[in-house]
């Protein structure tokens, strides 16, 4: 009789857990993106702004392998997905030889066209319309940190002093910057 008490219970269980309560086969689910991101801008008329994008709020977040090579990853938290980001305003960072999880101290030149050739290093931009700021090796402290989940790439990133890409004006802070996304 217990045997038969449990495996009731059992079949019950599983048919309420299946959606087989009578009403015809449950919708298959589809997984949630659970991308997102935040970050704090301060300085260059930037007081504390904190950006929180996620997917579910239609933001834009990508990690990519890009070119030059097969180790170089592209993040993109963007604030709209139009134009595939580029017409709002988001932040890219750039990691050179890539190998997983990581942490990255090393900010490589981002006057010229990127090559990955200073090893393992890394480069955050923030674009804003016609603003743009692009990390130096003289931004300090700048790091990112990175770990390779099962398809999933999460960091946490903050970089100070970064000059306006053109060379003048005042100087940017990212920090708390932390990110998820599907890689």
């Amino acid at each position: 009789m217990r045997i038969c008490n449990t495996t009731a219970s059992l079949l019950a269980g599983l048919a309420l857990g299946c959606g087989g309560g009578g009403s015809g086969p449950s919708a298959p689910t589809t997984p949630v993106d659970q991308a997102r991101a935040s970050f704090t801008l301060q300085g260059a008329g930037y007081a504390g702004v904190v950006h929180n994008f996620s997917a579910a709020n239609d933001n834009l977040i990508f990690c990519r392998q890009e070119a030059p090579g097969p180790n170089t990853i592209w993040i993109r938290l963007a604030q709209s997905r139009a134009g595939n980001g580029e017409n709002s305003p988001h932040i890219d960072i750039d990691l050179c030889n890539f190998t997983g999880t990581s942490t990255y101290t090393l900010v490589h030149d981002t006057s010229g066209p990127r090559t990955c050739s200073q090893g393992q290093s890394f480069a955050i931009w923030w674009h804003d319309g016609a603003r743009e700021f692009a990390s130096g090796p003289d931004s300090s402290p700048c790091s990112v940190s990175v770990t390779r989940g099962t398809g999933t790439l999460e960091g946490t990133f903050e970089c100070l002093g970064v000059p306006p890409h053109s060379g003048t004006g005042d100087r940017l802070d990212v920090r708390n910057g932390s990110f998820r996304c599907n890689f």
